[in-house]
């Protein structure tokens, strides 16, 4: 999966699309660091536990306020020449509770996402393999 982040600084919102999968917009300020690191959605397999994991994760509160707003794959749509590729994502069906807080009421009015992005060469991938391991 590809993940990329970027502000939106009219309403100062952290925006996070992990593509083909989400979007997540956190109407508030978030670093880099913490928007690079995964919320922990999960639990251990054997145990249920917080931990540990074999990577860092932030954990999730449940305070509404506190939570993303969070957008979930729709669709995905190759233009008609082949080079762009457009995904859309719709607000979560599972319920979110409101907060109260202006910048949160803003991004829980927004219903769809729309990204656009170059089409990849799906070459790609073998042309990177063979560089990184010094075939070439």
């Amino acid at each position: 999966m590809q993940q990329c982040f970027c502000y939106y600084h009219k309403y100062k919102w952290s925006i996070s699309v992990s593509w083909a999968y989400a979007v997540q917009i956190y109407p508030w300020l978030l670093s880099a660091k913490d928007l690079e690191t995964p919320l922990q959605t999960f639990r251990t397999w054997r145990s249920w536990s917080n931990g540990p994991f074999t990577f860092n994760t932030r954990p999730t509160s449940s305070e509404p306020c506190e939570q993303p707003v969070i957008f979930y794959l729709d669709s995905i749509k190759v233009d008609g020449k082949g080079k762009t590729v457009v995904t859309t994502y719709k607000k979560s069906p599972i319920k979110q509770e409101k907060c109260s807080q202006v910048n949160y009421a803003r991004a829980f009015a927004i219903e769809k996402i729309v990204v656009s992005s170059l089409k990849m060469d799906p070459r790609k991938w073998e042309k990177d393999v063979y560089t990184a391991s010094g075939m070439v």
